[in-house]
């Protein structure tokens, strides 16, 4: 693969509490009603939900969390 001076390198980071607005704005983006968005919210309140079932893997690209890069590795089992 040929690397120009467009590519740009990326990493993944936990997210953190910073990152909350944005990642329910991609999970609300990700789906055609908010419903999946909320239940997320939701599941993210519940003290019987461990915290690191919930947290997303998001982009670090030195900004804001963008679109369509959130992964729930421990909510899934991958």
């Amino acid at each position: 693969m040929h690397r120009t001076d467009r590519t740009r390198l990326w990493t993944t980071r936990p997210e953190t509490p910073s990152d909350t607005a944005a990642v329910h704005a991609v999970n609300a983006a990700a789906f055609e009603t908010r419903a999946e968005a909320d239940l997320v919210d939701a599941l993210r309140q519940d003290p019987a939900v461990p915290d690191e079932a919930m947290m997303a893997l998001v982009l670090d690209d030195s900004g804001p969390v963008p679109r369509g890069t959130i992964h729930y590795p421990a909510a899934f089992g991958v």
